[in-house]
């Protein structure tokens, strides 16, 4: 078999050039380097000078409109495919389409024309007619969202694991793709991979002062209040901890109280198919917690923010995070920090128990039960106090956790019941590629920004429900899901760094090039200067620039789309892949 872990343990040598493990057949993966320096060197933004002539070179690569040379021989990516692997299983299907920038779509001349499915031995396995799909919506501004014309091809009935690709007539052959068992698990390896290369206290071993006055809870401050509060009670500290544990995110060197969604989640998957295989995500939701328990006050309360004076800045620190020399204070305990803190525990102490971790199980199983005297006493002192369990919106698979207030459970299983049959319809009737997400006329379709509408991220809804309900439709919607993150999407790239033949090669970080780095990518809200940058001022041509195209990678203008974070792009990655990996439609 294939060796397809790709780059689950790919790190960026000095010089920036990654490249993958595999060394044999299709899978052996494109190498890239990324330029010295990044775009700091013309720095686009604030308080340095605007180029956009070397802007417009960064960004002109993602609104290439050349269309692929006419090569039967050679594999095309107008023919999108899942270019890590489809499940046996599972529903499964690929594209047809490209946009060829301020030329359009490419108007294929496909009707009535089979395709046809072969082994690379040259054996024909499946044939079928290809069918054109929904027309390319656009937003009442005119702004498309693929800039295509899409067909599909049903390969559904291709569940025979080996290698194949696809033939179209006067078009071309496909990458080779596989449908294997393994496929889910491939990749999760991968994503994975992500997570742990942020991991906080392996590279480094900074020292964090115990904070008195900075508070965890949300909306304590405005947007970066934090840091002025830092500074204020600073001088002041004197109490030094060692905390390992926990991760950053992208161009931030902070633990943030939102990462404790990493650990209930992981927990969870990890509670619904207790296999050795998934065993690594013990590791990672156990890395979650290790400092936060270690922080732990003896009556019970846990901050639950690890935060600096303010944002690194490029050219004042060096790249990684083992050369950051900024304070770090761990955030006051409070009512509500300690509250989401003994959640986050007492998920992962039945995992670990589940695990036959008993020692780790029962460290975590005390602590929370600490937590949760602190926080009973808080409340007795004050009546007003009202602390709720998280949000299914936000944390779907909670919704799973049968420990759950009954209330509280109730409501989260309507919301991830009634959010997963949204997205059964959007997956078949919003866009022309099956993305989970708002159709066009739906207002909340312009929310994309900052991986909200990453395919994965909506996922867990489908995830969460098929472990309520175990009904097929949830299972084959993720693995649809899966399909669009690796390939089945109008770039015909994964989402992911390191992740099938062609994927992001750029993106928004501090902390040097990783694989299973999932960027936030699409934004419907792209800035102006991107526009005129990409287009020489012409906004007309720039609005026209498809929303599900719109990823560059110019450093300060395009946050909302080349950042990432563990929480919100890697983690519902892992969740996603570490599921389906362990589950099918007669397990």
């Amino acid at each position: 078999m294939i060796n397809l872990l790709l780059a689950a343990v790919m790190q960026l040598t000095p010089t920036l050039r990654l490249e993958t493990t595999a060394t044999e057949g299709p899978y052996k993966g494109p190498e890239f380097a990324v330029p010295a320096g990044r775009l700091r060197e013309f720095d686009l933004f604030g308080r340095y000078k605007w180029d956009s002539c070397r802007a417009k070179v960064i960004v002109e690569k993602y609104i290439d409109g050349t269309y692929p040379e006419y090569d039967p021989t050679k594999p095309t990516p107008v023919i999108k495919v899942n270019q890590v692997g489809y499940l046996p299983w599972a529903k499964k299907y690929a594209y047809l389409g490209w946009w060829r920038s301020d030329k359009g779509a490419v108007k294929f001349e496909v009707e009535g024309v089979e395709f046809k499915v072969c082994r690379e031995s040259g054996e024909t396995v499946l044939t079928g007619p290809i069918v054109r799909r929904m027309d390319d919506p656009v937003t009442k501004e005119g702004v498309p969202w693929t800039g295509e014309i899409v067909w599909e091809m049903d390969l559904s009935a291709l569940a025979e694991e080996g290698e194949y690709h696809i033939e179209i007539p006067n078009v071309g052959r496909s990458d080779v793709f596989r449908v294997a068992s393994s496929a889910a698990a491939d990749a999760m390896r991968v994503h994975l991979a992500g997570l742990r290369s942020q991991r906080c206290g392996e590279k480094c071993h900074r020292t964090v002062f115990r904070g008195h006055d900075f508070s965890p809870d949300p909306g304590a401050y405005k947007q970066n209040g934090q840091f002025a509060a830092i500074k204020a009670e600073l001088p002041s500290l004197s109490e030094k901890l060692e905390l390992p544990g926990g991760w950053h995110d992208a161009a931030d060197y902070d633990r943030r109280p939102q990462h404790l969604v990493i650990v209930r989640e992981l927990a969870l998957v990890y509670l619904a198919h207790p296999d050795k295989d998934l065993e690594p995500l013990l590791d990672e939701a156990e890395w979650g917690l290790r400092h936060l328990v270690k922080a732990q006050q003896a009556d019970g309360g846990v901050g639950t923010w690890i935060e600096t004076v303010k944002h690194p800045v490029w050219g004042e620190v060096k790249l990684g995070a083992e050369n950051d020399a900024l304070p770090y204070v761990l955030s006051k305990a409070t009512p509500r920090s300690t509250f989401d803190y003994a959640l986050a525990a007492e998920i992962l102490s039945a995992a670990l128990a589940k695990g036959n971790r008993a020692e780790s199980a029962a460290l975590y199983r005390e602590s929370a039960a600490k937590a949760r005297e602190y926080v009973k006493r808080a409340e007795a002192a004050d009546a007003k106090l009202k602390l709720k369990n998280p949000d299914a919106l936000d944390d779907p698979l909670i919704a799973t956790w049968r420990l759950l207030d009954a209330a509280d459970l109730k409501v989260a299983k309507r919301k991830v019941m009634n959010i997963s049959k949204d997205i059964l319809f959007q997956l078949e009737n919003s866009y022309p590629y099956r993305l989970p997400w708002w159709p066009p006329a739906n207002g909340k379709s312009k929310n994309m920004s900052w991986g909200q509408g990453l395919p994965l991220s909506r996922a867990r809804f489908l995830v969460a429900a098929h472990i309520l309900t175990g009904q097929r439709e949830y299972l084959d919607a993720a693995a649809l899901c899966v399909d669009f993150h690796n390939g089945c999407n109008p770039a015909s790239e994964t989402l992911t760094t390191g992740l099938g033949r062609r994927y992001p090669k750029s993106y928004l970080t501090l902390d040097g090039y990783h694989a299973g780095i999932t960027p936030y990518h699409f934004t419907s809200q792209m800035p102006k200067r991107c526009y005129e940058a990409a287009w020489g001022g012409n906004k007309a041509k720039g609005d026209a620039w498809p929303i599900l195209r719109r990823y560059p990678d110019v450093e300060d203008l395009t946050v909302a789309a080349s950042e990432y974070t563990v929480w919100e792009t890697i983690t519902p990655a892992i969740v996603v892949t570490a599921y389906l990996s362990h589950e099918s439609p007669t397990h």
